[in-house]
Protein backbone atom coordinates (compact mmCIF):
# COMPACT_ATOMS: atom_id res chain seq x y z
CA UNK A 1 0.00 0.00 0.00
CA UNK A 2 1.11 3.36 -0.81
CA UNK A 3 -0.72 6.58 0.80
CA UNK A 4 -1.33 8.42 -2.33
CA UNK A 5 -3.23 11.90 -3.94
CA UNK A 6 -3.65 13.93 -6.60
CA UNK A 7 -2.75 17.57 -7.16
CA UNK A 8 -1.77 20.39 -8.73
CA UNK A 9 1.95 22.13 -8.13
CA UNK A 10 2.31 25.62 -7.11
CA UNK A 11 4.52 27.08 -8.26
CA UNK A 12 7.89 28.70 -5.54
CA UNK A 13 7.41 32.18 -5.66
CA UNK A 14 8.80 34.92 -3.66
CA UNK A 15 4.84 36.40 -3.26
CA UNK A 16 4.02 33.55 -1.65
CA UNK A 17 7.36 33.13 0.73
CA UNK A 18 6.65 36.58 1.75
CA UNK A 19 2.92 36.25 2.88
CA UNK A 20 4.20 32.62 4.79
CA UNK A 21 6.84 35.16 5.95
CA UNK A 22 4.49 37.88 6.81
CA UNK A 23 1.87 35.42 8.81
CA UNK A 24 4.17 32.83 10.64
CA UNK A 25 6.09 36.50 11.92
CA UNK A 26 2.95 38.00 13.17
CA UNK A 27 2.31 34.79 15.09
CA UNK A 28 5.53 33.10 15.99
CA UNK A 29 4.57 33.17 19.40
CA UNK A 30 1.60 30.78 18.49
CA UNK A 31 1.53 27.08 18.05
CA UNK A 32 1.26 26.65 14.32
CA UNK A 33 2.49 24.33 11.90
CA UNK A 34 3.21 25.99 9.04
CA UNK A 35 3.69 24.38 5.11
CA UNK A 36 7.12 24.49 3.67
CA UNK A 37 6.79 26.94 0.62
CA UNK A 38 8.13 24.36 -1.51
CA UNK A 39 5.88 21.93 -0.52
CA UNK A 40 2.38 23.60 -1.29
CA UNK A 41 0.18 22.20 -3.82
CA UNK A 42 -3.53 21.85 -4.63
CA UNK A 43 -4.71 18.79 -3.62
CA UNK A 44 -7.70 17.82 -5.76
CA UNK A 45 -8.45 14.32 -4.56
CA UNK A 46 -6.76 12.43 -2.04
CA UNK A 47 -6.96 9.04 -1.85
CA UNK A 48 -5.08 7.35 0.86
CA UNK A 49 -4.14 3.56 1.35
CA UNK A 50 -3.87 2.69 -2.44
CA UNK A 51 -2.86 -0.99 -3.50
CA UNK A 52 0.19 -1.14 -5.18
CA UNK A 53 -1.85 -2.91 -8.58
CA UNK A 54 -4.09 0.05 -8.73
CA UNK A 55 -1.55 2.98 -9.33
CA UNK A 56 -1.30 2.12 -12.90
CA UNK A 57 -5.05 2.40 -13.64
CA UNK A 58 -5.11 5.50 -11.93
CA UNK A 59 -2.07 6.92 -13.91
CA UNK A 60 -3.85 5.66 -16.93
CA UNK A 61 -7.51 7.28 -16.11
CA UNK A 62 -5.55 10.43 -15.19
CA UNK A 63 -3.19 10.38 -18.75
CA UNK A 64 -6.84 10.27 -20.23
CA UNK A 65 -7.98 13.01 -18.27
CA UNK A 66 -4.86 15.11 -18.97
CA UNK A 67 -5.26 14.44 -22.49
CA UNK A 68 -8.52 16.29 -23.26
CA UNK A 69 -7.54 19.66 -20.65
CA UNK A 70 -5.69 23.10 -21.57
CA UNK A 71 -3.28 25.30 -19.84
CA UNK A 72 -5.43 27.38 -17.89
CA UNK A 73 -4.85 30.33 -15.36
CA UNK A 74 -5.24 29.56 -11.79
CA UNK A 75 -5.55 32.96 -9.45
CA UNK A 76 -4.13 32.83 -5.28
CA UNK A 77 -5.74 35.25 -3.76
CA UNK A 78 -7.61 35.96 0.11
CA UNK A 79 -7.02 33.89 3.44
CA UNK A 80 -8.84 32.71 6.15
CA UNK A 81 -9.37 29.71 8.22
CA UNK A 82 -11.11 26.60 9.13
CA UNK A 83 -13.56 25.72 11.30
CA UNK A 84 -14.28 29.40 12.35
CA UNK A 85 -12.42 31.99 13.80
CA UNK A 86 -13.87 30.82 17.13
CA UNK A 87 -12.31 27.83 16.79
CA UNK A 88 -9.72 28.43 13.95
CA UNK A 89 -7.38 24.60 12.42
CA UNK A 90 -6.17 25.55 9.50
CA UNK A 91 -4.87 28.64 8.00
CA UNK A 92 -5.41 28.70 3.76
CA UNK A 93 -5.19 30.72 1.17
CA UNK A 94 -7.65 30.73 -1.15
CA UNK A 95 -8.45 29.75 -4.83
CA UNK A 96 -10.12 31.86 -6.94
CA UNK A 97 -13.22 30.06 -8.33
CA UNK A 98 -12.40 28.88 -11.95
CA UNK A 99 -15.27 26.18 -13.94
CA UNK A 100 -11.78 24.61 -15.67
CA UNK A 101 -10.67 23.79 -12.31
CA UNK A 102 -13.45 22.39 -11.02
CA UNK A 103 -14.61 20.58 -14.65
CA UNK A 104 -11.24 18.56 -13.87
CA UNK A 105 -12.09 17.89 -10.40
CA UNK A 106 -15.45 16.22 -11.24
CA UNK A 107 -13.21 14.23 -14.10
CA UNK A 108 -10.90 12.38 -11.99
CA UNK A 109 -14.08 11.94 -9.44
CA UNK A 110 -15.99 10.23 -12.15
CA UNK A 111 -13.00 8.78 -13.74
CA UNK A 112 -11.92 7.26 -9.92
CA UNK A 113 -14.82 6.44 -8.61
CA UNK A 114 -15.24 2.66 -10.60
CA UNK A 115 -11.67 2.19 -9.04
CA UNK A 116 -13.12 2.38 -5.66
CA UNK A 117 -12.42 5.94 -4.61
CA UNK A 118 -16.27 7.44 -4.42
CA UNK A 119 -16.60 11.11 -4.69
CA UNK A 120 -16.27 13.44 -1.98
CA UNK A 121 -19.48 14.19 -0.26
CA UNK A 122 -18.27 17.63 0.89
CA UNK A 123 -18.15 20.16 -2.02
CA UNK A 124 -15.08 21.23 -3.45
CA UNK A 125 -13.25 24.08 -1.62
CA UNK A 126 -9.63 25.00 -3.21
CA UNK A 127 -7.33 26.64 -1.16
CA UNK A 128 -3.68 26.18 0.00
CA UNK A 129 -3.22 24.88 3.64
CA UNK A 130 -0.42 27.15 4.79
CA UNK A 131 -0.86 26.37 7.97
CA UNK A 132 -2.35 24.09 11.21
CA UNK A 133 -3.16 25.54 14.56
CA UNK A 134 -2.25 23.55 17.53
CA UNK A 135 -2.77 25.99 19.72
CA UNK A 136 -3.90 30.21 19.28
CA UNK A 137 -3.67 32.48 22.42
CA UNK A 138 -4.52 35.79 20.19
CA UNK A 139 -7.20 35.46 18.18
CA UNK A 140 -7.49 39.09 17.85
CA UNK A 141 -3.82 38.67 15.95
CA UNK A 142 -5.38 36.39 13.46
CA UNK A 143 -8.10 37.59 12.59
CA UNK A 144 -6.07 41.30 12.01
CA UNK A 145 -3.59 39.30 9.70
CA UNK A 146 -6.05 37.58 7.73
CA UNK A 147 -7.94 41.07 6.98
CA UNK A 148 -4.70 42.35 5.55
CA UNK A 149 -4.85 38.99 3.25
CA UNK A 150 -8.25 39.46 2.71
CA UNK A 151 -9.30 40.47 -1.04
CA UNK A 152 -5.11 40.11 -1.48
CA UNK A 153 -3.81 38.76 -5.10
CA UNK A 154 -1.08 36.97 -4.30
CA UNK A 155 -0.11 35.09 -7.39
CA UNK A 156 -1.13 34.11 -10.78
CA UNK A 157 0.25 30.61 -12.72
CA UNK A 158 -0.55 28.62 -15.06
CA UNK A 159 -1.53 24.80 -14.73
CA UNK A 160 -0.26 22.43 -17.20
CA UNK A 161 -0.41 19.23 -15.44
CA UNK A 162 -1.77 16.70 -13.13
CA UNK A 163 0.45 15.13 -10.58
CA UNK A 164 0.01 11.67 -9.01
CA UNK A 165 1.51 11.73 -5.83
CA UNK A 166 2.67 9.16 -3.05
CA UNK A 167 2.99 10.61 0.34
CA UNK A 168 5.59 9.66 2.60
CA UNK A 169 5.30 10.48 6.10
CA UNK A 170 8.28 11.41 7.80
CA UNK A 171 9.91 12.95 10.93
CA UNK A 172 10.87 15.95 9.98
CA UNK A 173 7.48 16.32 8.20
CA UNK A 174 5.70 15.00 4.49
CA UNK A 175 7.56 14.24 1.81
CA UNK A 176 5.95 14.08 -1.57
CA UNK A 177 6.85 11.66 -4.34
CA UNK A 178 5.72 11.87 -7.66
CA UNK A 179 4.47 8.54 -9.31
CA UNK A 180 3.27 10.55 -12.42
CA UNK A 181 3.04 13.66 -14.12
CA UNK A 182 0.52 14.35 -16.62
CA UNK A 183 0.52 17.38 -18.90
CA UNK A 184 -2.10 18.32 -20.81
CA UNK A 185 -1.96 18.09 -24.45
CA UNK A 186 -4.35 20.52 -26.03
CA UNK A 187 -2.95 22.92 -27.79
CA UNK A 188 -5.58 25.55 -27.28
CA UNK A 189 -5.00 28.11 -23.84
CA UNK A 190 -7.86 29.06 -21.71
CA UNK A 191 -7.76 32.12 -19.95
Amino acid sequence: MKRTFIALDIPSSNEIKECLKTMSGRLNNEKIKWTDPDNLHLTLKFLGDTKEDLISDISEKLRRISSDLSVFTVLIAGAGVFRNLRDPRIIWLGIQENSILAHMKNLIENNLSPLGFPPEKRGFSPHLTIGRIKFLRDRKNLEELLEIFNNKTIIKFDVTEIIYYESLLKKEGPEYVPLGRFKFNKETRIK
